[in-house]
């Protein structure tokens, strides 16, 4: 999806299986089967997905060229990983919940903030990283600030 800057707000249960590609703008899900089953990438450093408080995705979900994931709601990624490649930003609101085997940071610095609940091991890449962890939050698994993945 080719937003142009602007937000679209999927509000209803999509059925479709071949994924989703956020490309300039920002998607809000407000609904559990809001992006259908399909993994969703996150193409560049203008591009959000934005998982509102009380929404469940279980898509798997790629950052890359700086994307940003905005969480507030649950993000389960079971046993997959959830990557951002070339950059990115993952922050973790209040209340929300990301649930992976590992969350990957990889080939440039990268943001995580985290408010919430990590339920993975996040390993970065050795470069000049951005990590705050908020009183109440927690990430249940080992945090690496620095290896050459």
């Amino acid at each position: 999806m080719n937003l142009g800057g602007g937000t679209l707000t999927l509000t209803g249960n999509n059925l479709y299986s071949g994924g989703t590609a956020v490309d300039n703008g920002t998607v809000v899900t407000a609904s559990n089967g809001a992006l259908g089953t399909g993994l969703v990438s996150i193409a560049n450093r203008s591009s959000t997905l934005q998982v509102n408080s009380g929404v469940t995705l279980a898509n798997l979900v790629t950052l890359s060229n700086g994307g940003t994931l905005n969480n507030s709601g649950t993000l389960n990624e079971g046993a997959s990983n959830l990557n951002a490649t070339n950059g990115g930003a993952i922050i973790n609101n209040a209340g929300g919940i990301i649930t992976a085997n590992q969350i990957q940071f990889t080939l440039a610095p990268a943001v995580l903030v985290n408010l919430g609940t990590i339920n993975a091991n996040v390993t970065f890449a050795n470069f000049a990283n951005t990590v705050q962890l908020f009183t109440g939050s927690s990430i249940v698994g080992n945090l690496n600030l620095g290896t050459d993945a």
